[in-house]
């Protein structure tokens, strides 16, 4: 059985406060963002030791997070023009002339957050609507009606979807009339709840791969959170991961 490995990202050297990773493609390379004790808070990506700052130029230093990226390099993320202002979502295009685009969702008049884009540049996240109420989002770049609201039927005013893969697959979570946390695959117009058996409150699924696979984290009645890997198998769905785990080959 492979033996799963964890390492610590090295600070980015302008993150004097502190640094949090938000996402990964294929190739390795890492979006998240980083403060400084001003406090300012910067997106950046890192590919094979090397930082760059990731800052939407209508974001200045208020507040920019980079929070995932496909294997082309593109990156999704949100930015604020005011402290504790509304959230807008961006694209970060390396290969367009103007590689900044804002994504605001139409009905997201208190936020726009973008979460994951996949290779084809369909872009997943959430909205805050007028009623302070919480949805996630479809981005599909090639409709003349791009946004689509993502909302589990079970959720209660609250979904985020965080991750989408190449099938389209999209991956979150969502809350419930109790206040507790639940993951979803939304897939084919079906939405299936990913809830690790060791969780006793809450469990959140942030990532899914072409192989019907998801990842995320769950939390104990005892506030202690933990890794989780899910793949569609006939035996038990959910592993939890603990450091340096044993995980069975899926």
């Amino acid at each position: 059985m492979p033996v799963i490995t964890f390492a610590t990202l090295a600070d980015d050297p302008l993150g004097t406060a502190s640094t949090f990773a938000g996402g990964i493609n294929g190739l390795g390379q890492i979006v998240g963002f980083y403060t400084t004790p001003s406090p300012t808070i910067h997106g950046f990506l890192y590919t094979a030791g090397d930082y760059t700052t990731i800052d939407d130029p209508l974001g200045n230093t208020l507040g920019n997070f980079a929070n995932g990226i496909n294997g082309l390099g593109q990156i999704v993320g949100n930015y604020q023009i005011t402290i504790n202002g509304v959230s807008h979502g961006f694209l970060y295009n390396p290969y367009s002339s103007t590689p900044y685009t804002t994504l605001d969702d139409p009905l997201g008049t208190q936020g726009t957050f973008a979460n994951g884009i996949n290779g084809a540049g369909q872009i997943v996240g959430s909205y805050d609507d007028a009623s302070g109420n919480t949805h996630g989002f479809l981005y599909n770049p090639n409709s003349s009606t791009p946004f689509t609201t993502i909302d589990d039927p079970l959720g209660s005013n609250f979904t985020v979807a965080t991750g989408i893969n190449a099938s389209g697959q999209v991956v979150g979570y969502y809350t419930d009339a109790n206040h507790h946390s639940h993951g979803f695959l939304y897939s084919g117009g079906t939405y299936t709840t990913l809830d690790d058996p060791a969780a006793g409150i809450k469990t959140f699924a942030e990532a899914s791969t072409t192989q019907d696979r998801s990842s995320g984290s769950t939390r104990t009645p005892a506030a202690t959170s933990m890794a989780f890997f899910t793949a569609v198998v006939p035996s038990s769905m959910l592993t939890t991961l603990w450091p340096a785990a044993q995980v069975p080959p899926f």
